[in-house]
């Protein structure tokens, strides 16, 4: 999403051609906050799994190794997950989220194969603003926050074309979901 410029986007309106979005973008999905470098995501009741379009902003993965971070927070009075994710399809994708319940808030790593969502970390946090990462080496999908590694990974064969099928290939983006109107904030991203 919006233009890299030394390995960092540059949230700007209208977004970079580069970027695609899941399905169809929706009116008022996203703000880009160009002053701050940030973008600003409605936090939609749309997933992956329904049959409308998700506030997701991505772009294509074009290697096989990538580092991709951003400082995800939730605005004040919402509920909802904001994060990253490496989608192959509606069915097989990865999210790294910073989820915002009435009870408190949480990392949470997830691996949806087939359809079938995996918990693989979950961790409750104080931070009202965390540095998500998602990183590929070696084939292995790592999950950072705040620069500390997250002792789960996936196995990037998992999500590629030749295992699950299809032609497009992956995508990499930003994300939310949420239950009430609002917002998720992404800054300070990098690729």
């Amino acid at each position: 999403a919006g233009m890299v410029k030394n390995d960092a986007f540059a949230w700007t309106n209208p977004l970079d051609k580069r970027c695609v979005f899941f399905r169809y973008p929706q009116e008022g999905m996203y703000k880009a906050d160009e002053e701050n470098n940030a973008v600003r995501l409605l936090l939609s009741a749309d997933t992956f799994e329904s049959d409308k379009s998700p506030a997701y902003i991505g772009v294509r993965v074009t290697n096989l190794q990538f580092a991709f971070s951003s400082d995800v927070s939730i605005e004040d009075g919402c509920i909802g997950q904001a994060g990253l994710v490496y989608l192959h399809d509606e069915k097989n994708y990865v999210k790294w989220v910073l989820d915002k319940a009435a009870d408190g808030m949480k990392l949470l790593l997830v691996h949806v194969e087939d359809g079938e969502a995996k918990l693989l970390y979950s961790q409750k946090t104080d931070s009202v603003s965390v540095k998500l990462s998602l990183e590929l080496k070696d084939m292995q999908i790592c999950a950072y926050a705040d620069g500390n590694v997250v002792e789960a990974t996936v196995a990037a064969e998992d999500l590629t074309s030749e295992r699950k099928g299809g032609f497009t290939g992956c995508t990499l983006g930003v994300y939310a979901e949420g239950k009430n109107s609002g917002y998720a904030v992404f800054s300070n991203t990098t690729f």
